[in-house]
Parts: structure tokens; sequence; C-alpha cells
């Protein structure tokens, strides 16, 4: 859509932190916006970070001064995307988030709450100041049916949208005979699990380059230079590369060059199959098993107390057919329409 907007827009969300999945997201709102406008500025706990990646303006996301000041210049503030309103994380987390918000509506600007994953709200406060908040929000999007049925019960209208990752637009992978792991500290997975996984990994793919990713380098680090240091025990002579430190666009330009994914993180799967790289969910979380499930892509249920085979995995992963996949995954649209409409609508009444 080609819309000139003549409009400030001002991002807020769990930015800067270098979470690969929240960065993701900020990486396809950004490309959807700089389509009708070139006024953007993002909060951010790394505003030169954000700036250099995504080639906006940038201000630090805790400084009051600036924030007051960035949403004074604003016409329009986007809350989003990720889990922003809710109290899991921390009460403090919730009430900066709908800071931003009440300050926004204060000084009578345009909201939009953008691809958010709603709730659980458990403290009084907290899901009183978000109700009376987003009651006077005029466009919601959220990202799944729980966060929908939570607003519909407090009697507030939003409209369902695809994870923004099913909005980049990518050209089929190109093999160059490379595997991906992508790992996370999780719980569950064990020294003892890493073994057997490496064992599997050097079995199938010991004739192919490994690349093991390290997306949010705080979390990732530590269990991928062990299953780094695993796999070489195994085979000294395997061809390994420890990937890390690396932003969204070299992370998408890193994935587009592999010929097989093994991946907890869900949008680390999601980035693998939009290129229709044959790919394993190794699940941690209810929402990756869920995409496992929706694309037939095999996954490996990290919290199951059963017994897993490898082996049947991994012959599973070998025979997907890559070009069904492409098509069956880049059949999905994220739908921006209703935020582009909704700017459109903003600019022509003001």
């Amino acid at each position: 859509m080609d819309v000139d907007l003549k409009k400030n827009v001002l991002i807020s969300g769990y930015y800067g932190d270098k979470n690969f999945g929240d960065e993701a997201i900020l990486y396809v709102l950004v490309q959807k916006l700089k389509n009708i406008t070139k006024n953007i500025c993002i909060l951010s706990s790394d505003p030169e970070f954000t700036s250099e990646v995504y080639l906006v303006n940038s201000v630090y996301k805790f400084n009051l001064f600036k924030i007051l000041k960035q949403i004074f210049k604003s016409d329009v503030l986007i809350s989003g995307g990720g889990s922003l309103l809710q109290d899991v994380t921390s009460l403090k987390s919730l009430l900066y988030y709908l800071f931003i918000i009440f300050v926004s509506l204060l000084f009578s600007k345009e909201v939009i709450i953008f691809a958010q994953g709603i709730g659980p709200i458990n403290n009084k406060l907290g899901q009183f100041l978000t109700k009376k908040l987003l009651k006077q929000v005029k466009l919601i999007t959220v990202r799944d049916v729980k966060s929908y049925e939570l607003l519909r019960s407090w009697g507030i209208d939003s409209k369902i949208i695809n994870d923004p990752m099913f909005g980049l637009s990518l050209p089929q992978n190109t093999p160059m005979n490379r595997v991906g792991i992508q790992l996370r500290q999780w719980k569950t997975l064990t020294s003892k699990m890493l073994n057997e996984l490496a064992f599997a990994v050097n079995k199938n793919f010991s004739h192919k380059e490994i690349y093991i990713y390290s997306l949010q380098d705080s979390i990732d680090m530590p269990v991928c230079q062990e299953f780094a240091q695993i796999l070489l025990n195994i085979n000294p002579k395997i061809k390994l590369k420890l990937e890390h430190n690396l932003n969204i666009p070299e992370i998408i330009s890193s994935f587009r060059n592999l010929d097989f994914m093994l991946s907890m993180r869900f949008h680390g799967c999601l980035l693998a199959l939009k290129y229709g790289i044959r790919t394993c969910a190794l699940s941690y979380d209810q929402k990756v098993e869920k995409l496992a499930e929706e694309f037939d892509i095999p996954c490996f249920n990290l919290n199951a107390k059963s017994e897993y085979n490898f082996e049947d995995i991994f012959n599973k992963l070998i025979s997907i057919d890559k070009r069904q996949l492409f098509n069956k995954v880049n059949s999905i649209n994220f739908n921006f329409h209703p935020i582009e409409d909704y700017l459109t609508k903003i600019n022509k009444n003001r």
C-alpha cells in the first residue's frame, strides 16, 4: 500500500534486548511501516543497536524525559508485538508498558495494540488498569485465540492476526550442505540428552557443515558451546561453526543456505519453514509443538517423560518434501491490512 503517511509513529516493546522472537517481529513491523511512512522511532533498551539494525530513530526506553518527548512528538503509538501485557515476567514490566499507553492516550495520541499475547494478569491492580486502558484503544490486534477470548470476556473487541514473521517475503532456500542447530537453555535439556542428540547429528550429518545458532546469547550461548564441544569430542573432524551475536538481517541471510534445521525457538522454526528448509522442532513450549503439528514436521518434545527415538525423528526429517513445505508455509499470510487501514484513516482525518 502506497500511503505516504505524514505521521510520526512511536513503537514500544521488548526491543534492544536482542531477544530473537521480539526482534523478528520488530523487523517485519518496521519493513511494513516503511512502505507508508519514514517517521518511525523505537523505544529500546539499546538505542544504538536498534538504530543501526533498523535504520530508524531510537531512544532509551527507560529515560522518562526522552519517552515523554517522543510521545509528545508522535501521532501514533504502536504497542507490541509480543507478550507485553502480562505479569508473569513481573508486575513492574506490565506497569511500564501500560504507562506508555496511558501517557499516549493522555496526550490524545492514537494507540494500536499490535500482535500481542494478552495475559495472564494475576494482579488485581494490573487487571484493572489493563482493562481500563484497553477499552480506550480503538485498534487491538492479538496473536492467538486465548488473548482474543480474554479481551472479549472484558468486553473489548480485538482482531486475531497471524505471527508477523509470516509476512516475510523470502525465496526458497539455497542449500550449501549445511545443517542448522538452534538451542537454548532449558531445564529438561540435560547433558545426557545433548549427547544423544550429538550422536544422532553425527550419524546422519557428519558429511555436512554444522551451524550452531545462539539466537539470544545470554540464554543460548552456554548450551550451544556445550553442544559444540560434545560434537567435537564425538567427531574431531566434523565441520562446525558457532554463530552468535547476529542481528536479525544476518540471521535471516544465514538461514537461507541451510539444508536442514533443528530448532527449539518458535521463530527459529518459523524462519526455517518460511525458506522451505526441512525442519525438526525441539519443543520446550506448547506453541513450538503446535507449529510442528500445523506443518507436519517432526517434533521432539523436550518435556515428555517417555522414551525418545532420534532415529525415527531424523528419518522423518530427511523425508520431508521441501517444495510442498515451502508452498504450504507461504500460503499463510500476515494480515497487516487492519493496521494499514487504520493509519490511512487517521491520516485523512487529521
